[in-house]
């Protein structure tokens, strides 16, 4: 396989991951936003308090977790070539770091993820 498609499979393996986070935050703000229209500020709260997030590092089998409030996750993604990492697990080669929090690191790929990466398709290739 060559240097490229390894580059690329680094960065189709965090798009999956970040796919998996951006539903599980989008529902939490959903449930807060539900929870402050109907005057609960209770209920709004509890739905932004951090939860554990997938590490979208390029390691497949990563397991860490990142924690972060949903509404916090959400406004760190507005940016498409931004990525939320467990510490240390940035590759210089293909990102670099904007921001460092003792939590989690962002990333910011230096080229853009394809659009058509809707999932991860597993191979025997050690991207390590």
């Amino acid at each position: 396989m060559s240097k490229l498609s390894s580059d690329k499979r680094k960065i189709e393996n965090e798009i999956f991951f970040r796919q998996s986070n951006e539903k599980v935050a989008k529902g939490f703000d959903e449930l807060r936003q539900v929870a402050e229209e109907e005057n609960s500020t209770q209920w709004a709260k509890e739905a932004d308090e951090p939860i554990a997030f997938f590490c979208e590092c390029s390691d497949e089998i990563c397991q860490k977790r990142v924690w972060l409030k949903p509404t916090e996750y959400l406004g760190l993604r507005k940016n498409k070539k931004q990525f939320i990492i467990f510490p240390g697990h940035d590759i210089p080669k293909i990102e670099r770091k904007i921001k460092s929090k003792p939590s989690f690191q962002v990333v910011e790929k230096y080229t853009v993820p394809d659009k058509k990466v809707t999932s991860l398709k597993p191979t025997d290739v050690d991207n390590s």
